[in-house]
């Protein structure tokens, strides 16, 4: 019979009734929630718990008692009816720490005194009831349990110590140490110190011994028919590549605990992946569990299990670190990872059907498809087996199975369209239903359809972030090119997201106006249920804009955007929906018919192909108003967190949400504002753009310093700083995109936002601003100048106007700075490019090198070992071409405009510098990958600098050839000639090939040279210097004997040791030497003519005479090479030795072929595209 509180006598006691009221709150919800607003039994419970608490040292049963009622008070019978208020029960958290210390120093060494079953029995409830009172109290409160860190941190820790054993049902505490574990991850919330360490330490070793007691040979039995491939010895996993060897839960079960095993292996998983982003020294411990063959074997072994899903997706997490362990010991380990993941991906794939059951993992466990996701960035070949196997396909189909069936979505599309153009506030509390529902399917198991939907967009974006062919896959996924009048589901969901998450973004600043309008009413004219609705609309509404799924929508953008088709087909249709925003009144409501309609068929019944793009719903529009006001709606979120929360926390949880967004934004973007796509010209007029720019640049500017000047740099204020850095490069990185062919108008009115004087700050980092100590903020600010050096060449290409004044601009600059007492910097603009490229320190370790200058100089194996690092020739290469700029763009050369003989002896230098075998084998250490990447970046130096040559000696009457438009250029044409022939050496070609003849004409044009009396230190600093002069110059600092060497060089054969064979000359070794070759041999031929006086011959008159337009072969200014084309084609080529994967098929290169002829676009140089 249910006890009945109202019919007791009044003086009855409560320690009367304890034993009625442990059965009568067992499936009671009305009873617990009865009794836990009730302040007497509340008040007896509590001092019952203190007595019992005092008199532990006497006897264990009485505080046994209390606790376990309490553990039974607190237990909750469903999600639906919670049943105890547990705000209420919050002082027993002190009381348990008290009783957990106990247990840490004293109870665990009185049972080992009395070692008798009743006891550890005893403690083992004990320890179980308190672990569990505040896991269920930490679910409501997490920071209400942090004053019992310290007491949990010990307890588990000994608990855990003293059952170090092979887990069996016979060890004692097991149900303690399952529920110890369980807790860890709520404690990790808080900063655990050394407690993680030393837990993890003893975890380590308890999965030792567990897995020195695995079944071996005969004893793993395989549930497979097939027992040829199945019955394997254990031994057999070594190497990895036995996935059909499946561990029999059964006889698992006679030798471990399998749960025991699975907590234990969850709680490693979750403290290694706590530090993951956390910079530390590996124990001894560590070291051995990761270099343990049988830890190994075990945990691919139980991978393939198919038991317990949480075991197996631990134990991935398990595998994951240990993957990322044996990748940074050892470049040679690589191929082991790569084996490892090779072996394990059918299960890997497998698991991810997991994620939509078992989404609602233990904190600090990801998700199969997150760890496929980080194993897709860290190597490369995963992606190329996610293509060969159609997994890509397949999570095409399963995400666009989750989106058409989220009635979330679907009902934030109705808020949406409600909201009368985003003007009017809707109320969110409504959604709590829809969450509800969509958490649970119709198995029983919690799901969450829009966390599926994140992690799969995360996949995605990481799947199509370096290759194009994977980009076009999925962009193009189910798209049917004969229907004009549909679009693939991706793009109308990710036009859908962008446009939910800007509907979200004008709520919040709805709201906040709301809230601030309330609080200016007097009180009595306030609305008293106003504040509870209005609390669970903000909640509801903070919840989803914090939601992952839109910034991964951002990162998918960002990855898509990446590819010129994509940028001029999928992109497109993302805007060729209409949307709620848009002020047109044809949009197509959602009336009671669409009801019953999905969401993805409602946003397909806006897509229209001739859609202008002149709106304000359109796609790019949302993304700059998104840009526009996501700084504000933090800071309104901030506000209304504050009001319940710790500041300093939320501001930081915040900002570091806010700053992520900002960054991922700013990169998609760089992408859209390039002068090949639709969307330049929206975005480069619109009215607020460059302002945003401004003010996101001001704000991480001062974030930025307030860390520099700070004298204690902190952890939280340092990780702040580098967030600021990566939105200044966000920025810097649309500069650079915006300068690109912009017309000077343009181009003078954006430095009205960003003042120029920033650009030349970065690109003297190291020089004006001294070297950062942190590595990672010395990397970021090392971009920085690259990029500054990348947004100089930019603004002068094609730009007669800046191409002209960039160097005086540089000296006002420096004057600036000298009043302000900052004397150090480079006076002239000369002197700068020089400090520029000679910033070794920044680079490499020059602490142990002397003269500096002279290494550059004169030491090969130094300079072939700067040049192998891109950032550094990037470096080079926008400093060449900002100064090619300048000779090709002003339309007269002074004096004072020439390089000094200190860059002219940097650029001789980088053109004489060449890689023997030699060096070669000492550099790349027999590498082909390293060989194929030094080989191209020093082309690309020397190519830069032979455009700088032809451009400084360029004279167009002489170097230019008057073609009518009818000209065509055949391939034969170039190569119609006999090689033995004279005409291949004749003045017609473009070039000269070298002989004999012209060593001799050369010594010839340097006496002439001498006999000229050319004397450039004579002339006056504004005298204007002619094409003849400037070769002279070039001819007196041996230009024309080094280009002669390198020509030579890439035209001889190189012959073997044992003179059999030769191998191929040195021009086709690498992927943009013949673009050397060429470039090389056009600045010769013009400084040697040049300094001879040769510049006609008959044929070139008889060409003349035409009166014809002339063609001029001078660079055009604003065409760069395609170095990223080349470094893209080198990673694949990389990954694919790695993980020895075979070339393309024939019908595979065919496709390439095909898609290549229909789209020409997409072999346009992607340098800027990021």
């Amino acid at each position: 019979m249910p006890l009945d509180l109202d019919s007791l006598p009044p003086n009855t006691s409560f320690e009367t009734i304890l034993p009625q009221l442990r059965k009568a709150v067992i499936g009671n919800p009305a009873l617990k929630a009865r009794l836990t607003r009730a302040p007497d039994f509340l008040w007896w419970l509590q001092s019952q718990m203190c007595s019992a608490l005092e008199n532990l040292d006497r006897g264990w049963p009485e505080f046994a008692s209390r606790i376990e009622f309490l553990h039974l008070l607190v237990t909750p019978e469903s999600s639906v009816t919670p049943g105890a208020d547990h705000a209420q029960l919050m002082w027993c958290v002190p009381l348990i720490g008290r009783f957990l210390d106990h247990v840490s120093g004293k109870a665990l060494a009185e049972a080992f005194v009395d070692p008798s079953e009743s006891s550890w029995t005893l403690l083992d409830s004990m320890v179980t009831s308190a672990f569990s009172i505040l896991l269920e109290l930490a679910n409501v409160s997490p920071l209400a349990v942090a004053e019992s860190a310290e007491p949990f941190w010990r307890s588990i820790t000994s608990v855990a110590l003293v059952t170090h054993s092979p887990s069996s049902d016979t060890f004692p505490l097991k149900k303690a140490l399952q529920a110890g574990l369980a807790l860890v991850p709520v404690y990790l919330e808080s900063d655990p110190g050394a407690n993680a360490d030393a837990l993890l330490a003893v975890v380590l070793r308890r999965l030792l011994t567990e897995f020195n007691h695995f079944p071996k040979g005969e004893e793993l039995k395989s549930t497979e028919k097939n027992a040829e491939l199945t019955s394997s010895t254990f031994s057999n996993l070594n190497d990895m590549l036995m996935p059909n060897t499946v561990p029999d839960f059964h006889t698992l079960e006679k030798v471990v605990h399998i749960p025991i095993l699975c907590s234990l292996i969850v709680v490693a998983a979750q403290l290694l992946n706590y530090f993951k982003p956390r910079q530390r020294s590996l124990s001894l411990l560590e070291r051995q569990f990761y270099n343990s063959t049988e830890v190994r074997l075990c945990l691919v072994a139980l991978l393939q299990s198919n038991g317990v899903h949480l075991l197996s997706t631990a134990t991935l997490n398990l595998i994951s670190c240990y993957l990322d362990h044996i990748s940074s010991a050892s470049h040679s380990q690589e191929k082991l990872a790569t084996s490892i993941i090779e072996s394990l991906f059918p299960r890997i794939i497998d698991l991810l059907g997991i994620s939509n059951k078992m989404v609602v993992l233990p904190k600090f466990l990801e998700l199969p498809i997150s760890i496929l996701s980080d194993l897709c960035l860290k190597y490369p070949g995963v992606c190329s087996y996610i293509r060969n196997t159609n997994v890509d396909f397949q999570i095409m189909s399963e995400l666009e199975s989750l989106f058409s069936q989220s009635l979330l979505l679907k009902q934030i599309h109705i808020l949406k369209t409600s909201s009368g153009c985003g003007t009017k506030l809707v109320d969110f509390n409504g959604l709590k239903s829809s969450i509800a529902e969509s958490r649970l399917s119709d198995d029983g198991v919690q799901t969450a359809q829009i966390d599926t939907i994140a992690n799969y967009l995360l996949l995605l974006s990481v799947f199509t972030s370096s290759n194009d062919e994977f980009r076009r896959r999925v962009a193009s996924f189910k798209d049917n090119k004969q229907d004009k009048n549909t679009t693939n589901f991706l793009s109308l969901m990710v036009f859908e997201l962008v446009d939910n998450f800007r509907f979200l973004c004008e709520q919040m600043l709805l709201s906040y106006k709301a809230f601030s309008a309330f609080q200016k009413l007097p009180r009595e004219k306030s609305e008293p249920d106003f504040l509870p609705w209005f609390g669970g609309h903000v909640g509801m509404l903070m919840s989803l804009i914090d939601h992952p799924i839109y910034s991964n929508t951002f990162y998918l953008i960002r990855s898509l955007s990446r590819s010129v088709s994509t940028l001029r087909t999928f992109f497109i249709d993302c805007n060729s929906i209409q949307s709620p925003f848009d002020n047109e009144s044809s949009h197509k409501t959602t009336d009671s018919s669409n009801l019953s309609r999905s969401i993805l068929e409602i946003v397909s019944s806006n897509y229209d192909k001739e859609m202008t793009f002149d709106r304000e719903g359109s796609f790019v529009s949302s993304l700059l108003r998104i840009l526009n006001v996501l700084d504000p709606v933090y800071t309104a979120m901030m506000y209304f967190s504050t009001q319940k929360s710790k500041e300093r926390t939320i501001k930081r949880h915040f900002g570091e949400i806010s700053n992520a967004k900002f960054v991922i934004l700013l990169a998609l973007l760089a992408n859209f504002i390039l002068d090949f796509t639709s969307f330049r010209y929206e975005i480069v007029n619109n009215d607020t753009f460059l302002k945003d720019l401004s003010n996101l640049y001001k704000k991480a500017t001062e974030t930025k310093r307030e860390y520099d000047y700070s004298e204690i740099k902190d952890l939280e204020l340092r990780d702040t700083a580098y967030e600021s850095s990566k939105i200044q490069l966000g920025v810097l990185q649309i500069i650079k995109n915006y300068l690109y062919n912009e017309n000077e108008e343009n181009r003078k009115y954006m430095w009205e936002f960003i003042p120029l004087s920033i650009v030349f700050e970065k690109s003297l980092y190291g020089i004006l601003i001294p070297a950062c100590e942190d590595n990672e903020l010395h990397k970021m600010l090392l971009q920085h100048k690259v990029i500054a050096f990348e947004i100089m060449r930019n603004l002068t290409a094609s730009s007669t106007y800046f191409s002209e004044i960039i160097k005086d601009l540089y000296t006002e600059f420096v004057q600036e700075q000298e009043k302000e007492g900052l004397h150090h910097l480079p006076s002239d603009w000369n002197d700068y490019l020089v400090s520029s490229i000679l910033s070794f320190d920044l680079f490499v370790d020059v602490s142990t090198i002397d003269k500096l200058e002279t290494k550059f100089l004169s030491d090969d194996e130094f300079l072939l070992r700067l040049l192998l690092d891109p950032d550094y020739v990037r470096l080079i290469v926008g400093i060449n071409y900002t100064e090619d700029h300048r000779y090709t763009n002003s339309t007269t050369l002074r004096k004072r405009d020439l390089p000094s003989n200190n860059l002219l002896n940097v650029w001789k230098r980088l053109l004489e510098v060449e890689l023997s075998k030699d060096l070669e084998r000492k550099i790349c250490h027999g590498s082909s990958d390293k060989t194929l990447q030094l080989f191209s970046q020093l082309s690309e130096v020397k190519v830069s600098i032979d455009w700088l040559l032809i451009n400084l000696t360029w004279k167009d009457q002489d170097f230019g050839y008057p073609l009518t438009d009818k000209v065509n250029f055949r391939l034969l044409d170039t190569v119609r000639a006999n090689s033995d022939s004279g005409n291949m050496f004749s003045a017609t070609n473009i070039v000269v090939e070298d002989n004999e003849d012209e060593e001799e004409e050369e010594e010839g044009d340097e006496k002439q040279s001498r006999e000229s009396g050319f004397d450039l230190d004579s002339m006056h600093e504004n005298t204007v210097v002619s094409p003849e002069d400037r070769a002279q110059l070039l001819y007196k600092h041996g230009f024309a004997n080094t280009l002669q060497r390198l020509i030579r060089g890439m035209c001889t054969p190189v012959f073997d040791s044992d003179q059999t064979r030769h191998e191929t000359m040195k021009r086709f070794q690498n992927l943009n030497a013949n673009d050397l070759y060429e470039k090389s041999k056009t600045a010769h031929h013009q400084i040697i003519q040049l300094v001879a006086g040769v510049h006609d011959n008959p044929r070139q008159v008889r060409f003349r005479e035409r009166k014809e337009e002339k063609h001029p072969l001078r660079r055009q200014s604003n065409i760069i090479n395609a170095r990223d084309g080349f470094r893209a084609r080198q990673e694949i080529q990389q990954a694919a030795e790695m993980l020895m994967i075979e070339p393309e098929s024939e019908g595979d290169q065919n496709e390439t072929d095909e898609s290549n002829h229909t789209e020409p676009e997409a072999d346009m140089d992607d340098y800027w595209i990021r």
